[in-house]
C-alpha cells in the first residue's frame, strides 16, 4: 500500500476512503453494464463491486479524476 504522509502505511480501507472522498459530488455514477442498485445499500454494493472488479474500478476512478465537471 502507499505510504501516507509521515511514512505510515495506509490500510485498504483508508486507501479506498481517500480515493472515493472526492467523488461525493458525483451522485449517481454507474459503470456500463452494471445494473441499478438499491440506494439504501449502494455503498455496500459498491465496495463489493470494487473488490470483484478492481481493474474496472481503477479505470472509473482514473476517468473521473481526469474529467472536468
Amino acid at each position: 500500500w502507499k505510504k501516507a504522509r509521515g511514512g505510515q502505511t495506509k490500510t485498504w480501507h483508508q486507501s479506498m476512503k481517500s480515493l472515493t472522498n472526492g467523488l461525493s459530488h458525483v451522485n449517481r455514477c454507474r459503470l456500463p453494464g452494471w445494473g441499478p442498485h438499491d440506494d439504501r445499500n449502494k455503498w455496500l454494493e459498491t465496495l463489493g463491486d470494487m473488490a470483484q472488479n478492481r481493474l474496472q474500478w481503477r479505470r472509473c476512478i482514473h476517468y473521473l479524476s481526469s474529467s472536468k465537471f
